[in-house]
C-alpha cells in the first residue's frame, strides 16, 4: 500500500510547470512578440516614408506654385508683348519689373526667389536638380541660355526641379505661357 502523504506528493508535482516548460513558454512568447514588434516597425517605417514623401510633394508643389506665379506675371515693360527677361541659363532666370529686377535660380541646394533687386529668400532646400527651357511662339525650344536679345522670343518657360529628403526624391514640371506675351499687338 502507498502511504497516504506520497499521493499528494505526486498530486502537488502535476499541477507545478517544470523548468522545461517554463522555458518552452518564454522561448514561443519572445518568438511571436519579435514577429509581431517586426511586423509594427515595418508599418511605422512605411508610413514615415510615406509622410516624408507626401511632405516633399507638397513643399514641391508649394515651391513650384510661387515660381509660376511669379513667371506668369513677367512683364513687357516695352508694352509690345515682348518679356522683360534679361537672361536665362538651366538653372536661373532675370526679368526686369518696373520696381527693379527679379529672379528665380538654383543656389547650391535652395530654390531663391527675389524681387526689387534683392539677393532672394529660399522658397525650398533640399534641391538636387533644377533645368529652365524655354520655348518660342512655335513651341520650339530655344538655346539653354539666352540673354536679353535672345529672351525676346520666349513665349512659354518650362521650369523642372528636383529635391530629395531622407533618401526619398521627388521631381515636379510645369510650363508657364507668359501673360505679357499674350497681350493685344503682341508678335
Amino acid at each position: 500500500m502507498i502511504p497516504p502523504h506520497s499521493n499528494t506528493a505526486t498530486r502537488r508535482a502535476s499541477r507545478a510547470f517544470t523548468l522545461v516548460e517554463v522555458i518552452a513558454s518564454i522561448v514561443i512568447i519572445g518568438t511571436l512578440g519579435g514577429l509581431a514588434g517586426s511586423v509594427l516597425v515595418q508599418g511605422i517605417e512605411g508610413y514615415r516614408g510615406v509622410a516624408v514623401q507626401s511632405q516633399l510633394h507638397a513643399d514641391l508643389a508649394s515651391a513650384l506654385d510661387r515660381v509660376d506665379r511669379a513667371l506668369r506675371e513677367i512683364p513687357s515693360l516695352t508694352g509690345d508683348g515682348t518679356p522683360s527677361i534679361k537672361s536665362v541659363t538651366p538653372t536661373s532666370i532675370e526679368w526686369d519689373e518696373a520696381n527693379g529686377g527679379a529672379k528665380v535660380l538654383l543656389d547650391t541646394d535652395s530654390l531663391l526667389i527675389g524681387f526689387g533687386g534683392g539677393d532672394g529668400t529660399a522658397i525650398l532646400t533640399g534641391m538636387t536638380g533644377m533645368t529652365i527651357q524655354c520655348y518660342d511662339e512655335s513651341n520650339a525650344a530655344l538655346a539653354a541660355t539666352l540673354d536679353a536679345s535672345g529672351a525676346a522670343a520666349i513665349r512659354r518657360v518650362e521650369f523642372s526641379i528636383t529635391a530629395s529628403r531622407e533618401g526619398l526624391s521627388d521631381t515636379l514640371r510645369t510650363r508657364v505661357f507668359l501673360r505679357c506675351t499674350m497681350q493685344e499687338g503682341a508678335p
